[in-house]
């Protein structure tokens, strides 16, 4: 190589070298947390979603006053930080970052800082999927010291409601007194603001000849409206009583006002779908199941009385704690043995039958349970509470219900005499919010029991084989 071509090869490499180092003596990251929000606000308010650092790298000038301009792009949007508007000056040292978040970064999606493609005064965005830009600039100069950083991110509106309970197009059985509950599943709780939300309950009455209850319900007068803050609502005889024989439909709409005091946008502004019942004549709903389990092959049988008030195969309905799908087993006779239950696992369940009175079909209340341990040690009593009344019962028979801390016997077969008894019988652990113990069977000797039906001595081992 010759020298003149060496020198020119030298002085390009140099300048180069130079032109990289005066274009870019601040390196830049921006990163973005998820949910994405479409409010603006989200992004500097106090969950921190969006962050940016600051590096000055730069060797020869150690010390750097910048600010930044910031550019949201995305579905047909563009925008950019307003050349007018005063930003703060953000002070960095050499070879020391600074990380930008919250209020830091508030003035560059302030509305009013803002312009571009759009209205002015935007403080949402279409869902859809966008970039986060950022470039540092030098107060003084105005000079571009970083390159274009971005962030992307898909924004989102939250998820309305999914209703649960009654379900669509029920059959409910008018007792006496009243007594409904209403369930549904937020979807939204993903959303750092989720607790601050409120549901509007809204109940009306479907006239006859409305074939579509969601096309006639907001032409319909509510019959009964109110905001809750949980997922449920308790219809009892203090609100507006349905009559036999008509229909109801109900939704729920959630609203979430965010720390910064804006409105989250939902799908269907928050509506859920519109579900619908009918009341039927009094018939009795099949009580709550008895509920046993067998250690031995993990199953869970559930039994019911049957009477003569309702005919045909009896259908239960059960699924796990807070999901929404429903397994469906029809039984023609008064039992149904599940083998797909988990353990120590909450479930519902719902018994349903046609009554013989009205030739129609409705379910009874919606009942809970949970699932023996894997560990069968954990589902009966070891320790005795000191109890006060050492007064003996009379006598002990098969049938009776007795109690031990947080557990309930149901005496299966009882020998013995004076206040020790051996026996066999039923144990179930009383589930706070579970409305039905499940029993497993249990042998108990020198068991002692004072007149309020508490046991206070005695020995309790769980069998291996259930019922």
């Amino acid at each position: 190589m010759s020298l003149k071509k060496l020198v020119v090869t030298v002085f390009l490499c140099v300048v180069g070298m130079l032109k990289a180092t005066a274009q870019a003596p601040v390196q830049l990251s921006a990163s973005v947390q998820g949910p994405y929000s479409t409010l603006l606000s989200e992004y500097y308010n106090d969950q921190a979603r969006l962050s940016v650092a600051l590096l000055n790298t730069s060797a020869t000038e150690t010390f750097l006053q910048v600010y930044l301009k910031m550019s949201i792009e995305g579905q047909g949007i563009k925008l950019q930080s307003a050349a007018f508007a005063n930003y703060p000056s953000i002070d960095l040292t050499s070879g020391y970052s600074v990380i930008l978040r919250q209020k830091d970064l508030a003035p560059y999606f302030n509305p009013r800082n803002l312009q571009g493609s759009t209205a002015s005064g935007l403080s949402r965005l279409p869902e859809g999927d966008y970039q986060f830009c950022f470039e540092v600039y030098e107060r003084n100069t105005g000079r571009l010291l970083s390159d274009k950083q971005c962030a992307q991110a898909y924004l989102t509106f939250s998820d309305q409601p999914f209703l649960t309970s009654p379900e669509k197009e029920k059959v409910i059985s008018r007792n006496d007194p009243l007594s409904i509950l209403f369930q549904w599943t937020p979807r939204h709780l993903s959303n750092p603001n989720a607790s601050r939300t409120s549901y509007e309950f809204t109940l009306v009455e479907v006239k006859e000849g409305d074939a579509v209850p969601e096309a006639t319900f907001n032409k319909s007068a509510p019959l009964y409206t109110t905001s809750v803050l949980a997922p449920s609502l308790y219809y009892g005889p203090d609100q507006p009583q349905l009559e036999v024989g008509k229909r109801y439909a109900w939704r729920v709409r959630a609203s979430l006002v965010t720390t910064s005091g804006e409105q989250e946008p939902f799908r269907n502004d928050g509506y859920s779908e519109v579900f619908w019942f009918k009341m039927q004549q009094a018939c009795p709903a099949l009580s709550r199941a008895d509920i046993f389990a067998d250690h031995a092959t993990n199953t869970t049988t559930l039994s019911w009385a049957s009477d003569n008030k309702h005919v045909g195969a009896t259908r239960l309905d059960y699924r796990k704690k807070g999901t929404g799908k429903w397994t469906t087993v029809e039984a023609a006779i008064s039992e149904a043995v599940l083998s797909d239950l988990l353990w120590n696992t909450e479930y519902e369940y719902q018994l349903g039958n046609r009554c013989a009175l009205t030739d129609e079909f409705a379910y009874g209340r919606l009942e809970s349970f949970k699932t023996i341990n894997q560990d069968l040690a954990h589902d009966v009593p070891k320790k005795f509470p000191k109890v006060s009344n050492h007064t003996l019962i009379d006598v002990l028979n098969a049938g009776d219900v007795v109690y031990v801390q947080s557990y309930v016997m149901r005496i299966i077969q009882v020998t013995g005499v004076a206040g020790r008894y051996s026996g066999e019988a039923y144990v179930g652990l009383l589930v706070p919010n579970m409305s039905t113990p499940v029993m497993i069977k249990a042998t108990f000797q020198d068991l002692q029991v004072n007149i309020e039906k508490q046991i206070f001595s005695g020995k309790i081992e769980a069998k291996e084989n259930g019922k």
